[in-house]
């Protein structure tokens, strides 16, 4: 059986780089024989109209039947590659909106009334980030305002650590604002390096 990748792209606009990165993922896995399942969150929160809010006690079944299939994405994925712009320093907020309600109680984790072990669905599954930014690299060091990416990155890898994900090492793609398609292909060559580098185990 081959092994399959969930794919989730949280970006407005198709035309952009993040989705020509998610388009290259998705190549680049099916070449490896991998299954891959895509998620696109703004196709899912805008044109079918299945905003959920977590923290909802009660939820139409059209809802509910959304979130039983990210659910079941997520279940039958030995990987997952989250494609974002990095928004506020952390993920789009309709991404965050997603992991919220799809990674949720008694799916992902188990009620807090002890000690918390082992997620559900902690069974070696792996998770890449891959974002941009338009802040050039230079400024997320120490000794600036914004501070070193690693800093950033880790509230959101630590959410998936939580749950049982053992996390990729992330990939950035810096300074995008402005720059022509010509000027970003490096970075998409880059991309491809990096995934030849890290998924080669999965």
């Amino acid at each position: 059986m081959k092994p399959r990748a969930h794919l989730i792209i949280a970006h407005p606009k198709k035309e952009s780089f993040n989705y020509a990165l998610a388009e290259l993922a998705q190549n680049y896995l099916h070449d490896k024989n991998f299954d891959v399942v895509i998620t696109d969150i703004y196709d899912l929160y805008q044109k079918q109209h299945a905003a959920v809010s977590p923290f909802q006690f009660s939820r139409s079944d059209p809802e509910i039947k959304q979130i039983k299939s990210e659910q079941a994405k997520i279940k039958s994925s030995q990987l997952t590659l989250v494609q974002f712009p990095l928004y506020w320093y952390s993920v789009p907020g309709l991404l965050k909106n997603y992991m919220d309600s799809v990674w949720e109680l008694n799916f992902a984790f188990t009620p807090p009334d002890g000690v918390f072990e082992k997620s559900p669905i902690a069974d070696g599954r792996k998770i890449m980030l891959s974002l941009s930014t338009q802040t050039p690299k230079e400024k997320y060091i120490a000794e600036e305002i914004l501070g070193p990416m690693e800093n950033i990155l880790h509230p959101i890898e630590l959410a998936f650590k939580f749950i049982g994900y053992n996390t990729l090492p992330a990939f950035v793609t810096y300074n995008i604002e402005g720059k022509s398609p010509s000027a970003l292909e490096p970075e998409k060559q880059r991309f491809i390096q990096h995934l030849s580098s890290n998924i080669q185990s999965v």
